[in-house]
């Protein structure tokens, strides 16, 4: 009797030393970030990650389908295929295309009933490949665009970088039927019969229209900026450059001095040329004394869309030297200017 208790004097012993050794290290290591050992090892994460309740699926999105205290289910890929549908085991195929993330939880736990006194699923797209938009044009990254969330024509826009400095003041939507027409009062059925279109300045989308601002794309829209007109102002001047041009937007050629900051010191008005486009490729020399204009003894000429307005040094004496030098200028890293929009 006499040993018994001693033995369980000093198991008392050991465990009044032991234990706060043990819950100090536990401290220290949760202290330090690091987590204990849990006693037994969780197949299935407690909460799952989150995506937009509101995106539509579609074929082609990747999945991870998260479902309460059902391994067998959440731990493994889905693919929505080309009929909008995934299998699971337990539920067989269910069809979610075309549901939102929310709606396909919601049909995924109404199959779970039979199975689960509460059933609780969550749906992470992990790829998004149901919903391409094409940006195309006088944007910096060109191509399809996966739409995650509502987005505006303007935002698909920015998710392609954003318009260059030669981009034009109108954007172009084409949308299929099967989206619906394109919700603007001058949308306009296409002739085959399969697609509406639009034009919008890059005014209204930046929201002096409320409608073209806040319209949002559907999935296999197509969005095509045009390269803007620019005419060019070239040589002696303080901002030598092209200039993009607005829709309709006529310049002349003391405006289009202006819009250079006027001519520089060294330069020669009255040697200025126009070098416009000709159908041969060519350019035809048009001599413009700028004196006369400005003093209006000559009329100020139009500029169209590729001239390039051209003031010489005053050192130059042949006017026909200009015509092929400053041809070669254009594209060649030149500052391009948009005109205060």
């Amino acid at each position: 009797m006499l040993r018994k208790h001693c033995l369980v004097s000093v198991m008392l012993a050991l465990a009044v030393v032991c234990f706060p050794l043990f819950a100090q290290e536990r401290f220290a290591a949760t202290r330090a970030g690091v987590q204990p050992p849990a006693d037994e090892p969780s197949e299935v994460p407690s909460t799952p990650d989150v995506t937009n309740p509101g995106y539509r699926l579609g074929a082609g999105d990747e999945l991870s389908l998260w479902v309460k205290d059902a391994p067998e289910i959440s731990q493994r890929p889905y693919r929505v295929d080309g009929e909008g549908r995934i299998k699971a085991p337990m539920i067989g195929m269910v069809e979610v295309g075309e549901l939102s993330v929310r709606d396909a939880e919601a049909l995924i736990e109404r199959k779970l009933r039979p199975f689960f006194l509460d059933p609780e699923a969550a749906i992470t797209v992990t790829t998004f490949r149901s919903q391409p938009v094409s940006v195309l044009g006088a944007v910096r990254q060109a191509g399809l665009q996966q739409i995650v969330r509502d987005t505006t024509l303007m935002e698909a826009i920015s998710m392609a970088g954003g318009l260059t400095s030669t981009a034009g003041y109108r954007v172009r939507l084409t949308r299929h039927l099967s989206e619906g027409k394109i919700p603007l009062p001058e949308a306009k059925l296409d002739p085959n019969g399969e697609t509406s279109s639009v034009e919008i300045s890059t005014e209204d989308l930046l929201g002096a229209r409320a409608d073209a601002a806040t319209m949002l794309v559907r999935p296999h829209d197509v969005i095509n900026v045009p390269e803007g007109e620019l005419v060019y102002v070239l040589g002696q001047v303080n901002r030598a450059g092209g200039f993009v041009l607005g829709v309709k937007e006529k310049v002349s050629v003391m405006r289009a001095i202006a819009m250079a900051e006027g001519v520089a010191n060294g330069g020669a008005p009255k040697h200025a040329r126009i070098l416009r486009p000709t159908d041969d490729a060519m350019r035809k020399e048009i001599p413009v004394n700028l004196n006369k204009i400005m003093s209006g003894e000559d009329e100020d000429l139009q500029l169209f869309a590729g001239d390039i307005l051209h003031v010489p040094g005053s050192k130059m004496k042949k006017a026909a030297k200009i015509g092929m030098t400053t041809a070669l200028t254009i594209g060649t890293g030149m500052a391009i200017f948009r005109l205060g929009r």
